[in-house]
């Protein structure tokens, strides 16, 4: 069975939240190569489109019942690589 692992994470934290407060979410690819993949999350205020908080991952793809590492290849790659966005952390 593949699954995906998270091989590092850092956060950012921006501006403290408030009850009541209406605030957004997105996540984006960032970049992409056969060994891993870089994942942005961020949290922002809707009103002000401040950033509350960010998370920055870099994971990769494993086969649980061998327990190793398998690379992304082909179309799959292709199509990740496609949908990747500039975005900072």
């Amino acid at each position: 069975q593949i699954s995906g692992a998270l091989l590092e994470a850092r956060v950012a934290l921006s501006e403290p939240v408030h009850p009541g407060q209406g605030y957004g979410f997105y996540s984006a690819i960032t970049a992409v190569n056969p060994n891993v993949r870089t994942l942005v999350h961020k949290l922002f205020d809707v009103t002000t489109g401040a950033q509350i908080m960010s998370m920055q991952g870099v994971g990769c793809l494993i086969d649980l019942g061998a327990r190793k590492h398998v690379k992304t290849s082909g179309q799959t790659l292709d199509s990740m690589s496609a949908a990747a966005v500039d975005v900072a952390f």
